[in-house]
């Protein structure tokens, strides 16, 4: 499809999300991709219970935050900076198999090819959902650091792709213990430095800012359908 006929069709699929939450009782909150089913659910239910209806949409993080701009959201959770996030996720590395016996931590520069390797580098995808300064800069560095190549840390084009190279590759993925869960990969926490994916939450109005923090605070903590969130 041409830009300019790409364009005119996203626009118009904008203007039909706007129309139908103009025409809908129910707030609408924009989250990560990673959450599962059974998490939104929770969610949802939660809110209802304290008397506030919900519904979600799971989106990239650049267009949740435009979807609240124009008005197709109510609200969402986008990165921040861990200084100034309300929420905050611990991030490890996922994979098939899980890291040698002596150390319950992954270190990168266990991934630093040595001299004369004729196997395959090893990739660290980073989830689109931490292509931010926080996640994606500090893992460069450190690539940096330990003298991985530059295409050893990359960032996916989808999740499903880093899933599926997580899989078939025995490469690892960025995420958290949650995720890496749900999606049957061994988690270590990152040796070299804590890793760590902040959240702030943006919305059209106080009153739903404040029962869209209500809901999600009611349903953090460890268990499989909570939130994968810390208050930090």
């Amino acid at each position: 499809m041409l830009p300019a006929a790409r364009g005119i069709v996203e626009a118009a699929g904008l203007a039909d999300e706007v129309a139908a939450r103009a025409l809908s009782d129910e707030p609408c909150l924009g989250v990560p991709l990673s959450w599962t089913m059974a998490q939104l659910a929770s969610l949802i239910a939660g809110g209802r219970r304290d008397g506030f209806s919900l519904t979600t949409k799971q989106s990239l993080p650049i267009d949740r935050e435009s979807a609240v701009e124009a008005g197709s959201l109510s609200g969402a959770l986008i990165p921040a900076p861990v200084a100034d996030a309300k929420w905050t996720v611990e991030l490890g590395v996922g994979c098939r198999t899980s890291a040698p016996h002596q150390s319950r931590a992954f270190y990168l520069e266990q991934l630093r090819p040595s001299r004369g390797a004729t196997t395959s580098r090893r990739t660290v995808w980073i989830d689109p959902e931490d292509q931010t300064t926080q996640v994606r800069d500090d893992l460069e560095q450190l690539r940096d650091a330990v003298g991985l190549h530059h295409d050893q840390v990359r960032v996916a084009s989808s999740i499903t792709d880093a899933l599926v190279a997580a899989v078939n590759d025995a490469d690892l993925l960025i995420c958290s213990s949650v995720e890496a869960l749900a999606w049957g990969l061994h988690w270590n926490p990152l040796g070299e430095m804590p890793l760590v994916r902040g959240y702030e939450l943006i919305a059209d109005s106080i009153t739903h800012h404040h029962s869209f923090e209500q809901a999600i605070d009611g349903i953090t903590g460890p268990s499989s359908s909570a939130l994968p969130l810390q208050r930090a």
